[in-house]
């Protein structure tokens, strides 16, 4: 990657939209789920209902985060693969001859 940096930034974006997501998932488990696990049992305010509802907005938020990783994700390997394809040498030889096994097919790339 450290010969490539338009796939590395692309690759970069797409950690950090990784982690800000992940936070964000990782907040709507414990703030909804244990506010509605609360509400439930104990039957509390209304005020545990409201810190659910935050969670679920943070699930919200997370989704085009989530999306903006898979996209750079996406990104990063097309960029990666076309910057291979500047240093490799495509010439792939099959022949037939003798192998570490005997005979048999040898292919040269």
């Amino acid at each position: 990657m450290r010969y490539n940096p338009e796939a590395s930034k692309y690759l970069s974006d797409a950690n950090t939209n990784q982690v800000f997501s992940s936070v964000l998932l990782g907040a709507t488990v414990i703030l909804a789920g244990s506010s509605i696990y609360t509400y439930v049992v104990t039957r509390q305010p209304f005020y545990l209902v409201a810190i659910a509802a935050i969670g679920g907005i943070y699930a919200i938020v997370s989704i085009p985060l989530n999306n903006g990783f898979k996209k750079n994700i996406r990104l990063a390997i097309k960029a990666y693969n076309n910057g291979l394809k500047k240093f490799t040498y495509n010439d792939v030889k099959l022949k037939f001859g003798v192998t570490n096994n005997g005979i048999g097919f040898v292919m040269n790339f």
